[in-house]
């Protein structure tokens, strides 16, 4: 109770008549939170799960690499240590796409080519790549058309056995033209029968535009961008939201994080037992990763030895 009231206060706080930055309250939060766990003699997902009123996961949250550009030897690199969810991809121009999107459905191909090549006995990935809405300047609207769905018939192909979900499909300029191409895109691919999820990003930065996506079906997943929603508490209540609803959540942010705050996402995931977590920071990919994985299993352990420690008492 503790940590919720202070983290309440922080975000409560003004200076000359506006909230404090989202930066500050970001990290103010986080250190509120060690403290807390700190005093309790217990772990920060504990403090997380108290104050929100969730039993956190006993199981690592199946983590999200990144690669960046280097898109095809970072994915080799995951494919390596069984990464749940990759490889990002970094397709953030439409000339990496292709001309006709041709780029995209080879690089799948060749994703999924290598991922039995690599991966781990029994490896069942979800590929997940960020084309920064590039395919919504290749095609633009309708997105519900049969044009645009032939083309995500064709990128679940590529990318099959496997799951595929397409962050940032379209950006269509503001909030409600979001919410409503997304929707559009969202229901012609159910329609049509593609087994296609789609992650909001953009448009999509508070808690209030969280829940304004999933209320309106507009996502299959919605990235919960923990540096633009404050408080880690808010994080933890974005993603709570999507709790008995067809949405997952993605506890996301940026590369452009710390060591600090990316072992606080750690503990926000298993509190929340979010759908995914971001390895971050950097998207060199190993050191993400580890920092993330680490954490989380080193968390986990301790609850492990808790629970041990009580049967013997």
């Amino acid at each position: 109770a503790a940590f919720a009231d202070n983290a309440a206060v922080v975000e409560s706080l003004r200076s000359d008549g506006e909230q404090l930055h989202t930066a500050v309250r970001y990290g103010v939060s986080q250190a509120l939170l060690a403290a807390a766990a700190a005093a309790r003699e217990t772990t920060r997902t504990r403090v997380l799960a108290d104050a929100l009123g969730t039993d956190p996961a006993s199981e690592p949250v199946p983590v999200f690499g990144q690669s960046g550009d280097d898109r095809r030897q970072g994915a080799e690199k995951m494919l390596l240590k069984g990464v749940p969810v990759l490889p990002h991809g970094l397709f953030n121009d439409a000339r990496k796409i292709g001309r006709d999107g041709g780029r995209l459905v080879e690089y799948l191909s060749w994703l999924t080519e290598r991922a039995a090549e690599l991966g781990p006995d029994g490896y069942d990935p979800r590929v997940h790549v960020d084309v920064y809405g590039t395919i919504g300047e290749l095609f633009g609207p309708p997105y519900d058309r049969s044009e645009v769905v032939d083309y995500f018939r064709e990128l679940a192909r590529a990318a099959a056995p496997y799951p595929l979900q397409v962050e940032g499909p379209v950006d269509a300029g503001s909030h409600e033209a979001q919410l409503d191409a997304m929707a559009e895109l969202r229901d012609g691919l159910r329609e049509a029968g593609v087994a296609v999820d789609i992650v909001v990003d953009e448009w999509c930065d508070t808690r209030a535009d969280v829940e304004r996506f999933v209320d309106a079906g507009a996502a299959d997943v919605v990235q919960v961008k923990t540096p633009d929603l404050g408080s880690v508490a808010e994080s933890g209540r974005a993603v709570r939201y999507c709790a008995g609803t067809d949405v997952r959540a993605y506890l996301g942010g940026t590369c452009n994080e710390t060591t600090v705050s990316a072992r606080a996402c750690a503990h926000v995931g298993l509190a929340t037992d979010a759908a995914q977590l971001l390895a971050k920071p950097g998207m060199g990919f190993d050191e993400g990763y580890a920092v993330v994985t680490n954490e989380m299993r080193a968390t986990l352990a301790r609850h492990d030895n808790s629970a041990k420690q009580r049967q013997n008492v």
